[in-house]
């Protein structure tokens, strides 16, 4: 259960979010130097840690860092491409949550996996809105059903870093 933040924590918060982009020319230029000198996966991976890193201060006292990381990009990233859902990914993403103890299937994902996974098999090679996804996730599963998937679309983000 996340707290709710009080005036204190989000001065806290503000302050950090500050410092964040204090530095942050310095940052990419640092990136840019990194990237150029051969070193592209290390510059990748530094930009997702200063991503996560404000995705965890602009949402805090949420702790749900992939969620806040996808968020982030959707809500600030500058590129409609955030806002759409790739078929493949959400199956992958779902396959896992269903699939996480292979001895133990997971009671609650495993018969959702198993209405979706065709629908998403037969749709990838295209991107889907949010609005889309539904419609075409809610022909196989029951409300109740849909109502969970939802939560969990955020997971098949179209990003590609």
């Amino acid at each position: 259960m996340t707290k709710k933040p009080d005036a204190k924590d989000n001065e806290a918060k503000l302050e950090f979010i500050r410092a964040f982009f204090e530095g942050l020319e310095s940052r990419v230029e640092f990136l840019k130097k990194l990237k150029s000198s051969g070193r592209k996966i290390e510059a990748t991976t530094l930009c997702s840690c200063y991503i996560d890193g404000l995705a965890s201060a602009l949402y805090w006292p949420d702790e749900r860092n992939n969620l806040n990381f996808v968020r982030v990009l959707k809500e600030y990233g500058g590129e409609e491409i955030f806002s759409y859902i790739h078929p493949k990914m959400l199956e992958l993403a779902i396959s896992n949550l269903a699939y996480r103890e292979p001895k133990k299937p997971s009671r609650k994902w495993e018969p959702i996996f198993k209405k979706v996974s065709p629908a998403l098999q037969k749709a990838n090679g295209k991107l889907y809105s949010y609005q889309e996804m539904i419609a075409l996730l809610s022909r196989s599963l029951s409300k109740d059903e849909l109502t969970e998937m939802e939560k969990k679309l955020w997971r098949g983000a179209s990003i590609k870093l």
